[in-house]
């Protein structure tokens, strides 16, 4: 917990560390599988549960590549001002 409290950003799939850092108030990524957990909603972006987390939900089962894509660019515009 201490360490992610000093990150700027974290990126993570459904685990124990999305939670954690979503409960800690830290800017987070969550890349959920496009059959992930019915807690997470169906579609939302948000979640009701940690209001610092971005889903990032994956359109086909096996590819990932827009996903990172749409992380690589979140992540630009976040840092772009320093």
């Amino acid at each position: 917990a201490e360490l992610i409290n000093n990150l700027d950003v974290v990126i993570s799939v459904d685990t124990s560390i999305l939670h954690l850092s979503g409960s800690l108030g830290v800017d987070t990524f969550g890349l959920l599988a496009k059959k992930s957990d019915y807690r997470w909603g169906l579609s939302d972006k948000k979640n009701s549960l940690y209001k610092s987390i971005k889903l990032i939900r994956q359109k086909e089962h096996f590819k990932w590549g827009d996903e990172i894509k749409t992380v690589k660019e979140e992540i630009n515009k976040k840092f772009s001002s320093y």
